[in-house]
């Protein structure tokens, strides 16, 4: 691998302003750790702009894995 890019100058422009899952789950990460009290589902959709549901299928696969918790 020589060099990282975005996208290939080929790729079309939808699909390279789409965020990558990724890029949604590090943005899911980002926005908890700057949130010292944490986020619902709900503030953290709101906030990063995403549908609840793909917000909660982030969370499930990122509290599977050890990076977020979920207080009871």
């Amino acid at each position: 691998m020589d060099e990282l890019t975005d996208a290939s100058p080929d790729t079309p422009v939808a699909a390279r302003e789409r965020p990558s899952s990724l890029e949604k789950a590090l943005d899911v990460c980002e926005s908890l750790a700057a949130a010292p009290r944490g986020l619902s589902v709900t503030d953290l959709a709101r906030l990063l702009r995403q549908p609840p549901p793909t917000v909660h299928r982030l969370l499930r696969v990122l509290k599977r894995r050890g990076f977020v918790r979920q207080d009871e």
